[in-house]
C-alpha cells in the first residue's frame, strides 16, 4: 500500500479525469480571471496558471519542492502585480518580501514551448493547445517565476541558497 501525495491516506487516489478538472479550472478562470493547477507527482512539482492567454498575458510557471498553497499565493500575488503594473520581463524588485519585510527579487523569464515540453510538463496545458499546430504552438508564451533565497539572491545567480527543489526551464530566446 502505497502514501497518497495530496491526501491524508494510505492509497493512491484515482486519477481525476482531465475533462472534469478543465470544466473547474475554466470555472474559475472566469470568475477569477485564471485558474491555478500543479502537477504534485514530478520530482520536482510544477504550478502554473491557466486562463492568463485569454487576457493576452502569458501563463506563468512556477517549479518547486514547495508547500501548494504557498506555490498557489505566489502565483496569485503575481498576477495581482502585473493586473496592477502591467506585465514585464526580466528582474522585479518590488514584487515580494519576506516575513521582515525586506523586498525579495524575482525574474521573469519566456521558456520554450513545444509539444515535447507541453507533453512532460503541462498536462492541462498541452490539452487546451492540443490543435494547435507547431507554428501555432510557438506562438503560445509562457514565463517561469524564479524566485530568490532570504539574501535576495535569485535561483539562477551563484550563491543562491534555497533548501527547496528548483527546476529551472529551457529558456524562450525572443527573436
Amino acid at each position: 500500500m502505497s502514501h497518497c501525495p495530496h491526501h491524508d491516506h494510505d492509497h493512491e487516489c484515482e486519477p481525476f479525469p482531465l475533462e472534469e478538472r478543465l470544466v473547474e479550472l475554466e470555472a474559475a478562470s472566469e470568475r477569477y480571471g485564471h485558474a491555478i493547477t500543479g502537477d504534485m507527482h514530478r520530482e520536482v512539482p510544477i504550478f502554473h496558471t491557466v486562463g492568463l492567454a485569454k487576457r493576452n498575458l502569458p501563463e506563468i510557471v512556477l517549479s518547486a519542492r514547495m508547500n501548494p498553497l504557498l506555490c498557489t499565493a505566489l502565483l496569485n500575488h503575481l498576477v495581482a502585480y502585473f493586473d496592477k503594473n502591467g506585465f514585464k520581463t526580466g528582474r522585479i524588485d518590488d514584487v515580494f518580501c519576506n516575513k521582515q519585510g525586506k523586498e525579495l527579487p524575482c525574474f521573469i523569464r519566456p521558456i520554450h514551448v513545444d509539444r515535447a515540453t507541453l507533453e512532460n510538463s503541462f498536462e492541462i496545458l498541452n490539452y487546451i493547445h492540443r490543435d494547435k499546430t507547431d507554428l501555432e504552438l510557438s506562438e503560445v508564451t509562457i514565463v517561469q517565476l524564479i524566485w530568490s533565497d532570504e539574501n535576495g539572491v535569485l535561483a539562477i545567480e551563484e550563491g543562491f541558497e534555497c533548501h527547496d527543489g528548483i527546476e529551472i526551464l529551457p529558456e524562450r530566446v525572443l527573436s
